[in-house]
């Protein structure tokens, strides 16, 4: 399994490269801010999501992915390279999208902005100008993403483990959440991973960190990560493919979903030996 991580050397040796399309992943980013020479602001409450879903970062349908990256210049022979500008957050969910949708040459710049800039890169301010049209066909691979429903056959069945990558507090159920109508606690059964453990200076944390945290957590049963909307699901969905694990599913809806008034069981507490 070749690594899904690209360092800023190995970057900066074909930004010339017409076939490489990069984009900064942000969240709340500006066009104007900053950026890595040749990106392009990719936002997820756009595109990249489904407004019409009553949650929040839903995957967008097929037809629309397929017309905002022709539109960024993507063909099928282009390598997408994911970053962000401060810690590994929303980047994780674009690659996470792009392999869901059957496009696999898609990477994340390990250490991000911060990384790039500490090697002393040049950085650019004006949004970059819109490239030729591409063309780009994607399909949806089963078994990338999880709805609600196979999460609680999973739940009764305990055929899955359950990973949460919200902070403890939240998984605990100790601190409130921060969106409104939602319960505090978590999937009955559940692990608890938190998102910033898995990294350090904004890049993912070396093989030998990431197996001793997740060992402990883990075993052989295949895995279901969660948080509040699908986004750092896709950290640790990340973290688990750099070890090897080609048994992983994002529950889409996750916290917000499961979380809420109506939903299903929930427990609060420590996570339950596995």
């Amino acid at each position: 399994m070749s690594s899904p991580l690209v360092m800023p050397d190995q970057l900066t040796k074909v930004l010339d490269d017409p076939r490489v399309v990069i984009l900064d992943a942000t969240q709340g980013a500006n066009p104007n801010d900053p950026h890595i020479p040749g990106a392009f602001h990719a936002d997820i409450e756009g595109a990249w999501s489904d407004p019409s879903s009553p949650w929040p970062h839903q995957r967008p349908r097929i037809e629309v992915l397929e017309s905002e990256l022709s539109r960024l210049g993507v063909n099928a022979d282009s390598w997408i390279v994911v970053y962000e500008q401060g810690e590994l957050f929303s980047a994780p969910r674009f690659w996470w999208l792009l392999r869901a949708f059957g496009f696999e040459r898609v990477s994340i710049l390990q250490g991000g902005l911060t990384g790039w800039a500490a090697t002393g890169q040049a950085l650019e301010t004006m949004p970059t100008p819109l490239p030729e049209m591409g063309n780009v066909s994607l399909s949806l691979r089963p078994g990338m993403f999880v709805d609600e429903d196979d999460v609680r056959k999973h739940v009764e069945n305990k055929d899955r483990i359950i990973i949460d990558a919200r902070s403890h507090g939240r998984f605990t159920g100790e601190e409130p959440e921060f969106r409104a109508g939602l319960r505090s606690g978590h999937i009955p059964g559940a692990q608890n991973m938190p998102y910033k453990d898995v990294q350090r200076d904004c890049a993912l944390l070396p093989v030998d960190e990431l197996r001793e945290l997740f060992d402990s957590i883990t075993d052989e049963r295949p895995i279901i990560t969660s948080c509040g909307s699908g986004m750092t699901a896709c950290v640790l969905a990340l973290a688990l493919h750099v070890l090897g694990r080609d048994d992983v599913s994002v529950y889409d809806g996750s916290w917000t979903q499961w979380g809420r008034e109506d939903g299903p069981e929930i427990e609060t507490g420590p996570a339950a030996d596995i």
